[in-house]
């Protein structure tokens, strides 16, 4: 607890002797992307976070005032998180296949893929879609969290479960890219674990996630018009970084994660730190509130950060939401008996909300009782989901933040 009060200290008298500059350009030096620059606020009660809510209401009242600190919002996290004007103005990430294989009784295919969105900057992730392509089908990215941090059938992306509903997704039509987080995961075999707990990692998923969204645009099977995004964990915090930033995310579900009064407890979700960039100072209900007045849906239990989330963090967002008419826009499904897990539970309210946004069909992922199928799912081995594993990484990856940092740095300048 002291070395995070001495962290803050040291940002308010860095923030007091450069008052007349942004956020941005104060921790614009390297040096702030290659420590640990986690936020202070992570320390607070649940009372502060619902007493803070109370305070932001003071700031906007109606539409007209929330895009005025949404505008503010957007810009400071585009800064900070070395975010390009346009992903889409820039040449479409490189992809790499290194392994297919098919799920003959669900009628799926998946396929590995390494995506090198920057330069040396490489995403782990299987891509699971239907073998029969009719049309132009739905995207939806599925944004790991933190769980194990190596490789093995613990690992998030690589989890049975999470194969399981990936594959009943491409089921029911969507073409789903499930990836890592960056050293994280399959990621971790190439740029260690240590590599995550610097702040260059958040600047690196957020760019990440809007370069997928270029690749899976490109493909000549999807509609780059039906794009939705979820979230674990860290995997929700990037989903509402993310969405909050790019139009082109359709629809979003946060899983476990939204909280007034916890920002994230790691430096990719709180660092630099982000929720500085505008004043007062930016929480996190606010960067979910941003997906306004496109779907949302928010899962949350009864145990961690998110217990508090149908009483305060719920109504808070669904306010901003009713700045634009569009209140039943956003829904709260709230486990109360349950844990942080990702759970049977949360994936069943996923297939809901995904077939009414888009009309799928959920019967094909059902058995005869109409319960959700997943036990009849073939899964593969967790080996055989690997993009390059240890030994057949591309030479080129960086080897440093000073070299991530650059290469964010060079793709958001469009050289």
């Amino acid at each position: 607890m002291k070395k995070y009060w001495m962290m803050f200290a040291a940002l308010m008298i860095c923030c007091s002797a450069n008052c007349e500059k942004t956020v941005a350009e104060r921790y614009s030096d390297l040096h702030y992307y290659e420590i640990d620059t986690a936020y202070i606020a992570r320390d607070w009660t649940p009372e502060q976070g619902a007493a803070f809510l109370e305070t932001l209401k003071g700031e906007y009242s109606d539409m007209k005032s929330w895009e005025k600190r949404k505008n503010a919002i957007d810009k400071g996290l585009r800064d900070v998180l070395l975010v390009p004007e346009s992903t889409e103005a820039l040449p479409v990430p490189k992809a790499t296949i290194t392994y297919t294989q098919r799920c003959e009784r669900e009628g799926v295919v998946i396929e590995n893929i390494g995506l090198e969105v920057a330069d040396g900057i490489w995403v782990t992730g299987n891509l699971y879609r239907p073998i029969m392509l009719e049309g132009n089908h739905p995207i939806i990215l599925s944004a790991q969290g933190h769980g194990f941090e190596g490789i093995s059938a613990e690992a998030p992306r690589l989890v049975e479960d999470g194969q399981r509903m990936c594959i009943m997704l491409a089921e029911m039509g969507a073409v789903v890219f499930n990836y890592d987080m960056w050293a994280r995961g399959e990621s971790t075999l190439h740029f260690g674990k240590e590599a995550h707990n610097t702040a260059i990692s958040g600047a690196i998923q957020t760019v990440s996630t809007l370069r997928v969204i270029d690749f899976m645009k490109s493909l000549p099977y999807t509609d780059g018009e039906r794009i939705g995004m979820m979230g674990w964990s860290g995997g929700g915090t990037q989903t509402f970084v993310a969405t909050s930033i790019d139009k082109r995310i359709d629809w979003a579900i946060i899983i476990t994660q939204v909280s007034c009064f916890f920002p994230g407890g790691c430096t990719c979700e709180s660092g630099l730190p982000i929720h500085v960039t505008v004043s007062p100072q930016l929480n996190n209900c606010e960067l979910a509130a941003m997906a306004a007045p496109r779907p949302l849906l928010l899962l949350s239990d009864g145990v961690d950060w998110t217990r508090t989330t149908p009483d305060v963090e719920y109504p808070f967002i669904k306010r901003t939401y009713g700045f634009y008419g569009a209140g039943n826009k956003v829904n709260n499904i709230h486990f109360a008996s349950d844990d942080h897990e990702y759970k049977r539970n949360r994936r069943e309210a996923i297939f809901n909300f995904v077939s009414k946004q888009w009309n799928l069909n959920t019967n094909v992922i059902k058995d005869q009782a109409g319960r959700y199928d997943f036990d009849s799912v073939q899964i593969k081995p967790w080996s055989q989901l690997l993009v390059f594993g240890e030994d057949s990484f591309p030479k080129n990856h960086v080897t440093s933040v000073a070299q991530a940092y650059n290469s964010l740095q060079k793709l958001r300048k469009n050289k």
